[in-house]
């Protein structure tokens, strides 16, 4: 901890950086992306990876004439405009340009920089799988990426729980009844691959080799999303409308029951 945050000269600890960003954290997220990406374009323009990225960015991010980007003369007039661009951005545009950043570079380097800034200037933002998502425990953010980890096989798992994030981090229009059906179905998709058959979570579940316990509470899950006035049926008015917490939750909760279960299965087939 810093000598300003120990003794009370610093009020970063005081409140997370929810639905903004400080001015801090952008102009060190600038840096990353000066130091790791800006600085090496290369003059004359071309049609290199990076050239090509800031030219759709120009257009994407910065909503400004293509033109304006190509007519330009050499590298310092370019990153200088690229920064008046990046500074005049909303915070939520500030995400959406690192985005593209993570998805077009695809580094994991790069992401874990971006990452540790986020987390030493405390903002409730972190990047997992590629999107921005409003998630604060590192440990949470280990499991869900552990899911993508998983072997080529469990792919449509990974699917449903990227579709979760996706409605989760929509910083527009989050979708959190979306996000939880398709945290629910990654299990119950978890469940037909390792099965080797099709049927419902509900059914399916009860041929897991795991605690009995836990076949009840994702059994109890799985009803949640699927009977009358459960979130299935919250848009006609009569079931629940669950809301950024229970979303988030059920994410995290479903990640970790994919892991144990694979894991679990993993270590019975070595015995």
């Amino acid at each position: 901890m810093k000598f300003s945050e120990r003794y009370g000269y610093s009020n970063l600890n005081k409140e997370l950086q929810r639905g903004k960003i400080s001015e801090h954290l952008q102009t060190r997220l600038w840096n990353i992306i000066y130091d790791d990406i800006v600085s090496k374009i290369e003059w004359p323009l071309n049609d290199s990876e990076i050239c090509n990225f800031f030219e759709h960015c120009w257009d994407s991010i910065f909503k400004l004439n293509i033109r304006d980007f190509k007519k330009n003369t050499d590298n310092y007039y370019i990153a200088k405009e690229i920064n008046l661009e990046y500074n005049r951005l909303k915070w939520y545009e500030v995400f959406d340009l690192l985005e593209e950043i993570i998805k077009n570079f695809k580094q994991q380097s790069l992401k874990n920089k971006f990452n540790q800034i986020l987390n030493e200037e405390k903002s409730a933002y972190r990047i997992v799988n590629n999107q921005v998502v409003e998630i604060i425990s590192e440990e949470e953010i280990k499991e869900i990426e552990a899911v993508f980890n998983q072997e080529d096989k469990f792919n449509p798992v990974k699917i449903h729980i990227g579709k979760a994030i996706k409605f989760l981090s929509n910083r527009e229009k989050p979708d959190y009844e979306n996000s939880i059906k398709e945290s629910i179905s990654s299990l119950e998709s978890l469940a037909k691959i390792i099965l080797s058959q099709k049927g419902t979570l509900g059914d399916l579940v009860k041929k897991f080799d795991i605690h009995p316990a836990l076949k009840e509470s994702i059994g109890k899950l799985y009803g949640w999303t699927s009977d009358d006035g459960g979130i299935r049926h919250g848009n006609d008015g009569k079931g629940y409308n669950p809301d950024e917490e229970e979303a988030r939750l059920i994410l995290i909760l479903s990640s970790a029951l994919i892991n144990y279960i694979i894991a679990k299965r993993g270590r019975k087939n070595e015995n």
